[in-house]
This record gives C-alpha cells, sequence and structure tokens, in this order.
C-alpha cells in the first residue's frame, strides 16, 4: 500500500499547479493592491522570456516597479489601466496581471485580448496566458479595480520551478474571481511535466488568502493521472501527515485537516500494486499557514525537493483516473495521532499487489503506521485477503486489521482460512478471531486462533477437525500448513476413526505437491475410537495420557494410564472389554492389529436376565488382530472388523464370575501361557501347560442327591482340568477339546451337597479330552452332553475304585461312563484286567466281562 504516499505528493503537486491566484499565500498579511496610472507603458518582455537568470529560473522576481523608459521594443498607447499589480507587505512585486490590449468595454466589463498573469512564488514563477478574455472591474479610489477574469482560447499556466522540469496546464477556459480567491472551469483540464500528467474536465478551487489555506478544490472528472517518478511525501511544506509521531505522543499540531477524495470508478496502479473501487478518501492532510510555521523556514514544494529530472518519461510509475473525479476539501481530523489515512469503499474495493491482493466493502489505511482496516458490515459480504502464489487465503465477515509494517494481520471472526492451492485446499473455520504473521513478500508464517473453531484437512482420506484454540506454521515456501497446533476440547475425524484430546499436535509433509497432515500427537485426556457403524457402539476406544498418531500408516501408539474399551460380538449382542496396560498400545492398520504391552489386565461385565456376569484376564502383552471385512460402507471399522484376541507373555490368567446381587454363583478360572480368541466362530485357544479351576459351589442349591450331581456342572461342585498342553473351547460348536502336556490330562469333579459339603471325588487322567456341552444362552449355565478321553485313560474315586483303559466315553443321558483297552493299555478294574467297563456315575454299578464272564457289581 506504499502506493497511498506516493499518490498523496501527486494530489499537492496538483493543488500547487492549479492554484494560480493563491500563490501569495505564504505571507502574515494581506497583499496591498495597487493600480497604474492611466496612460502606463506597457512592457513587452520578449526579449528576457528566454534568458535564463542566475537562480536558474525563467524570469527573476522584480526587485521594484518598472514604470519608465523603453526596454527593447517597448510600446506606448493610450490602452486604459492595461496592468495590475499585487504588493507584499514590505511593497514588493508579487503578482502581476495585464493584458494585450482592450478590444471592448461594456461598463465595469472589459473585453480584452492576450490577458496574462505572472506570479512570484518561493522557488518557482507561474505565468499564465490566453487568447482572449474579459475582466469585471469595479472602482477603488477612483481607479479601476479587476474583480473577475474569465479566460478563453487556448488557457495556458506554466510553472517554472526551482530545481526540475517545467508544469504546463492547458484549459479550454478558466474564471478568476478575484475578491473571492475561487478559480473555476467547465471545460478541459491537461497537466503535463517530465514527472505528472492529468487529463480531465472541471475545475474548482477556493482559497482563503487570510488564513493562507485552500477552502476547496474540485475536478469533476479525471480521464488519467500519470506520474513518471517514484516520488515521495515529504513531512513538511504546504500539507503535511504528522507522520513521525511515535504511538504514544500526542498531537499538537495546528492548522486545518483537509480530506482527499476520488469518486466513482476509481482506478490505481502503482509499481504493480493495484486499487479499484468506487470511493478513496484521504484523510487527515493538515495544511500549514506561514503564520502557524512562525519563524521555521519555509520549504519549497516536496516536488521541487527531487532535484532536477531530464531523463525521457518511459512507462509511468502512477497511473490513477476516477470517473466522478476528485475532490479536496477541509474536514475534521479523523485520526487522533494525527497520521494521514485513506478510506477505501466499494462493492467489494479491491486491492492488489504482485503478492496478494484484497477485496473488502471498507478498507481504511494508516499512511504512517502502515496499518490498513478492511471492515464489513451487515449484508456487505465477506472481506477477502489472499496471497497470489495460492498459498492461503483469509475470509472474514466482520474486520481484517492489517500491519504492513510489521507484516502481521488480526481477523475477527467468523471467519476461514483457507490453505493450499484450489483443489487441495484445507479449510479452517474459526469463531472467534485469527492472528497471522506474514513473510516480506505476504506468504503465511504463523497463525493463532482463539474463540473456536473447525477444519477439514485434505489428506488421503479427509480429516476434519474441531478445538477451542489453535496454533499453526506455515511451510517455508508458503504453499501450506506444516505444524498445527490445537487446544481445548480437541476432536479429529478421518473414515478410520475419532481422536479426542485436551491438546492435539499435528505436523505436515509434502506429498504430491501439496502439505498433508503427517502424523499427530496427543495429550490430556486423548482417547481414539474406531470410527461408528449405524447404531452400534464404538468398535474401539483407546485412553491414555498420551497419544501419537500416523495420518499415512493410520498407526497409533498411546502411552500412559492405558484404557481400551472394545465392544465384542458376543450372542447376538455387544459385549464390552475394558483393558489396561502400563507400557503402551500400538494401532496398526497396516497389519491390522492392535497390540498392548506392559501387566495388561482386561474385564468385562454382562447383565443376563437376573445374573451379572463379570469376566477379567491379566497377561504380559494382547494382540487384537481386526478385519476389513467388516468395514463399514463409508469405511472404518464396526463391532464385526475384531477377528481375533490373543493374550501371552509370561502366565496369562482369566477369569469368569457369576453373581445374583452380590452373592456369588459360580467361578472359573483359567491359567496357561496364552489365549487366543477367534471372533469367527467364538472360538477360545488356551496353550498350556495350563488349568482350569471351576467352583460351583452356590448353584441350584436345592439339589442333595450327590451321587446324581456327577459331572454335571449346572449343579454344586468343584471342577479342575489340569496339565494340558492345549485346550480349545468352540462356542459355536459347544466342543471342547484338550490334549495333555508332560503329564497325562487330568479333569477332577467335586459335587456339593445343599449345606456345601463336598461329595466324593471323582477323577480323570487322559491323554487328550474331548467334551461336548449345552448352554442356555438367555443364563450363560453349561451342562456337559457328552465326554471322550484316549491315549490311556485312568478313572478313579479315591478310597473306592481305579478304572484303567485305552479311551473312555460318558454321555450325562444316560449316566453310564465306558471304558475300554488295547492290548497295550487293557481295561483295568482294581487291578482286574476285564474286556471293558461300563460304569453308571449315577447309581454306582459296574458291568464288566472278566475272561469271558459278564459280572455286575
Amino acid at each position: 500500500m506504499e502506493f497511498f504516499k506516493k499518490f498523496l505528493l501527486f494530489a499537492f503537486t496538483l493543488i500547487i499547479c492549479a492554484g494560480i491566484y493563491y500563490a501569495v499565500r505564504f505571507y502574515k498579511e494581506p497583499v496591498v493592491i495597487e493600480v497604474d496610472d492611466d496612460y502606463t507603458i506597457v512592457e513587452v518582455e520578449q526579449d528576457k522570456q528566454d534568458k535564463p537568470s542566475e537562480s536558474g529560473l525563467e524570469e527573476e522576481k522584480p526587485a521594484d516597479d518598472k514604470k519608465a523608459g523603453s526596454i527593447g521594443d517597448t510600446e506606448i498607447g493610450q490602452t486604459e489601466q492595461s496592468e495590475f499589480k499585487l504588493l507584499d507587505k514590505d511593497g514588493n512585486v508579487a503578482s502581476r496581471f495585464g493584458f494585450e490590449k482592450l478590444l471592448h468595454k461594456d461598463g465595469m466589463r472589459w473585453t480584452i485580448r492576450e490577458p496574462r498573469l505572472t506570479i512570484y512564488g518561493e522557488g518557482y514563477i507561474c505565468k499564465l496566458n490566453s487568447a482572449s478574455g474579459t475582466i469585471t472591474v469595479e472602482l477603488q479610489t477612483g481607479k479601476p479595480k479587476p474583480v473577475i477574469a474569465e479566460l478563453e482560447e487556448d488557457v495556458h499556466v506554466k510553472f517554472i520551478i526551482d530545481g526540475r522540469s517545467d508544469v504546463d496546464i492547458d484549459l479550454s477556459s478558466l474564471s478568476c474571481h478575484i475578491e473571492r480567491n475561487e478559480l473555476t472551469s467547465k471545460g478541459t483540464l491537461e497537466i503535463v511535466s517530465d514527472f505528472l500528467e492529468l487529463k480531465g474536465k472541471g475545475l474548482n478551487l477556493r482559497y482563503d488568502s487570510k488564513e493562507n489555506i485552500v477552502n476547496y478544490l474540485k475536478i469533476d472528472y479525471v480521464s488519467s493521472i500519470k506520474v513518471f517518478e517514484d516520488i515521495s511525501a515529504g513531512e513538511e511544506g504546504i500539507a503535511s501527515s504528522k507522520s513521525g509521531l511515535d504511538e504514544g505522543d500526542a498531537s499538537d499540531d495546528t492548522g486545518k485537516y483537509y480530506k482527499l477524495s476520488l469518486n466513482g470508478d476509481v482506478n490505481l496502479e502503482y509499481q504493480k500494486q493495484n486499487v479499484s473501487c468506487d470511493e478513496l478518501v484521504i484523510n487527515n492532510i493538515l495544511w500549514e499557514s506561514a503564520a502557524e510555521k512562525g519563524e521555521q523556514e519555509q520549504t519549497a514544494p516536496a516536488a521541487e525537493q527531487q532535484g532536477n529530472s531530464s531523463a525521457p518519461k518511459g512507462e509511468p510509475s502512477l497511473t490513477a483516473s476516477c470517473k466522478r473525479g476528485l475532490e479536496f476539501a477541509p474536514s475534521d481530523k479523523t485520526n487522533p495521532l494525527g497520521s494521514i489515512s485513506v478510506e477505501i469503499a466499494g462493492s467489494p474495493a479491491r486491492l492488489s499487489s504482485q503478492e496478494a491482493a484484497v477485496n473488502s466493502p471498507l478498507i481504511f489505511y494508516d499512511t504512517s503506521r502502515q496499518i490498513a482496516e478492511l471492515k464489513s458490515g451487515s449484508g456487505q459480504g465477506e472481506i477477502e485477503l489472499y496471497s497470489k502464489a495460492g498459498g492461503y487465503a483469509m475470509y472474514s465477515s466482520q474486520s481484517i486489521r492489517l500491519n504492513r509494517k510489521e507484516f502481521t494481520a488480526f481477523v475477527e471472526g467468523p471467519g476461514r482460512l483457507v490453505s493450499g492451492r484450489e483443489g487441495s485446499e484445507s479449510v479452517l473455520n474459526f469463531k472467534g478471531s485469527l492472528d497471522i504473521a506474514l513473510t516480506e513478500n505476504f506468504q503465511l508464517s504463523s497463525a493463532q486462533i482463539e474463540g473456536g473453531l473447525n477444519a477439514r484437512l485434505i489428506s488421503d482420506s479427509p480429516q476434519n477437525l474441531s478445538a477451542g484454540s489453535a496454533f499453526l506454521e506455515a511451510s517455508p515456501e508458503g504453499q501450506g500448513i506444516s505444524e498445527l497446533k490445537l487446544r481445548e476440547n480437541v476432536t479429529l475425524v478421518n473414515n478410520t476413526g475419532t481422536l479426542k484430546a485436551g491438546s492435539v499436535d499435528v505436523s505436515f509433509a509434502r506429498k504430491d505437491g501439496k502439505m498433508v497432515p503427517a502424523s499427530a500427537s496427543a495429550w490430556e485426556n486423548p482417547s481414539l475410537s474406531a470410527s461408528k457403524a449405524d447404531g452400534q457402539a464404538d468398535a474401539a476406544v483407546f485412553r491414555s495420557e498420551k497419544m501419537d498418531y500416523d495420518f499415512t500408516s493410520q498407526t497409533a501408539r498411546a502411552s500412559g494410564d492405558i484404557n481400551l474399551r472394545l465392544n465384542l460380538p458376543a450372542q447376538g449382542k455387544v459385549l464390552p472389554l475394558d483393558i489396561e496396560c502400563k507400557d503402551d498400545v500400538l494401532y496398526s492398520p497396516a497389519s491390522d492389529k492392535i497390540t498392548f504391552s506392559g501387566d495388561v489386565t482386561g474385564k468385562s461385565t454382562a447383565e443376563n436376565n437376573s445374573i451379572n456376569e463379570v469376566t477379567e484376564f491379566s497377561c504380559d502383552e494382547m494382540v487384537v488382530n481386526v478385519s476389513r471385512k467388516g468395514e463399514q460402507a463409508g469405511g472404518g471399522l464396526s463391532p464385526n472388523s475384531v477377528e481375533s484376541i490373543l493374550l501371552a507373555g509370561g502366565e496369562v490368567n482369566a477369569s469368569n464370575r457369576r453373581f445374583t446381587d452380590d452373592r456369588l454363583i459360580s467361578a472359573m478360572k483359567l491359567t496357561g501361557k496364552e489365549i487366543n480368541y477367534t471372533a469367527r466362530n467364538e472360538q477360545i485357544e488356551i496353550t498350556g501347560p495350563g488349568k482350569i479351576e471351576v467352583n460351583n459351589k452356590n448353584v441350584q442349591p436345592e439339589k442333595t442327591d450327590e451321587d446324581k450331581a456327577a459331572f454335571d456342572l449346572t449343579s454344586r461342585c468343584f471342577a479342575l482340568v489340569d496339565n494340558f498342553s492345549m485346550l480349545t473351547i468352540n462356542r459355536s460348536r459347544q466342543l471342547i477339546t484338550a490334549r495333555k502336556a508332560d503329564k497325562p490330562l487330568r479333569i477332577g469333579y467335586i459335587p456339593v451337597d445343599a449345606e456345601g459339603q463336598a461329595g466324593r471325588e471323582k477323577l480323570l487322567d487322559a491323554g487328550s479330552l474331548r467334551l461336548e456341552y449345552a448352554q442356555k444362552p438367555e443364563e450363560g449355565e453349561l451342562s456337559i452332553s457328552k465326554v471322550s478321553a484316549s491315549g490311556g485313560v485312568s478313572y478313579f474315586e479315591p478310597d473306592r475304585f481305579t478304572l484303567i483303559g485305552e479311551e473312555l466315553s460318558f454321555s450325562s443321558e444316560t449316566g453310564q461312563l465306558e471304558i475300554t483297552g488295547t492290548e497295550e493299555n487293557p481295561c483295568v478294574l482294581n487291578n482286574n484286567v476285564v474286556e471293558e467297563i461300563i460304569y453308571n456315575v449315577e447309581t454306582g454299578d459296574f458291568k464288566t466281562s472278566l475272561e469271558g464272564i459278564s459280572r455286575t457289581w
């Protein structure tokens, strides 16, 4: 916006060039008009017009009045009052007005030929002439005094400025009202010099000679303005911006303040910077008269200070136009610190440079502090500030404060920040404010966002985020965000899941020519949940002290007080499982695994009718495998995505307890090296050596016959499966299989009576076991229907008998246990070899054969 300063000096130059009659403004007292006697000598000064003076001006200011004698070609004629002189307070000539010939007199209105006016200023001479004109005079002490001059036909004004090129002004007509100090013209206007060209129409200039200030200046239409050098505004002279004031300085300047307005389809261009608007107003222009300047040395016009320039014009450095013209008029001071300000209005007004552009309904610019206020009211549309390189765009429905000196911008929300190029933008919407730092070429450097935000970030899959506040840093090239720090209720969502935390830092990386989210670190109670399926709970929810997330691999790592809620499918329902560990949790979509490390514990609670069931486990490591086959239609995991769960590392423990109110009904505890759950067939594999202990002491208290409670896990009992190398529970097939470890597999069963007293113990040792069971889904009760054992079996009831053989089978329907043998493992009943053994576990009856003889006990 440096061109505002340049354009301001153009305005001052224009005032000088148009201010033909008010050049006497530098003096403290009004000038005295001296009228020569009739029949004076009219001096023809052709001999001196082309002779340069020692001061460099083409004509020197006369030291006194030259009345008599002839110089060169002089002409003495009876031309009434052919020259008028204006004297300063010291009696020196300040200006001359005369004419070549009086053509006609109509009372006090004279028609003249070739009127001319010469003004002697400090550092310049102004000469005006035209082909014809009229003057209106009035009598003063019996002598005519010019009041109004109407100049017509090729009106020409020449400024001969000390130290630089001349300025020529051509008008089709000009009216000078001498008493009112007013110049007007309805015709065309053209100003030409080596450094300035202006073409327009219509002029009105009024000046207060007593106050030594301009009252009003207007050009009705400006078709073009061209400035051909890099001019810069001075701080003193005819007008002053007082731009040297610091932020805390008090303004004690005196004088009258003005505003310069350009109206109607205004277009300005300076060094590839453009302004396009409906109205442009420059405020706080301070006019200092000589009286107000006191004893300070009066400076020449600002344009004079640049030195002489004889170089060709070339291309203009500044161009402008305005269809409804420009106006220079007094105004109230709008900036309390006194620096010049610029107001630009439009629908919208447009400012543009090589680096950035602004579209705003209203722009207020402080030229000294280089601060621009962009404002928008109700129904006026958004403010837009954007980089032409495509790195960012800022939008606001309220205001944007742009500091060009410090390269910062403050945006009042609601608004949005768009980062990246078209087709790959990340859009950040904010409610409160956006505080931005820019580079010297107006690329985005950093931004602080307050008052709430939400954004859509570009990646392989879209990322949506929301937070209370944020800080972002742009990439060095300014082509996107390189770092994003989110604070206060942060939520980050993609099609895989949702990340929530009090604080999240997101880093970005370049991919395919654009900046995309690369990784995120979250703390302050972070949680990461798998995406929801319609009407279902989250498949998985992580909670921890700290969490890292990789957007490219979609890998998550949690650490410190970790908790994971898994919602597992079980018997047509969702079974919530809470898992905790001390070290960390790693989620890797590439391998479809969630890995827990360090003192892993899990707990699940379910309710079936009036029975509460609690399942718990502990291990050193747990691995959860998920399957993409269970993804939802929009991407992300559903509860059915959990494929398997592996518990491993050291000793693995699992337990299940069932309660009615606070009363324990049953308990089961499992110990092994590994437990692997497969969701596909609801199968659990336990790797040993391990054992299973069952306590059904409080189940079904109405049963009292301990013999009839044999192998019935729905009744009161204690049960044991010990020393297995592998035990498999297939819940879909309701089948349990087990095989021995280094010792024979042992199965034990002890019934419990109604008073809680243990009954007769039943033990089975075998190489392998196959157990079919039935379970009531609504109650969770499990009863054994069929048992098969092989690999050398031994069934015994202490202090009663021992049964040995190769294979064993049991049916809960008949209550009979049958043992068969082979040559290597024959049937043995209490040390007697038999062919087979049939034992009724409910009645205690035996049926066997001994050397071909059947026998029943």
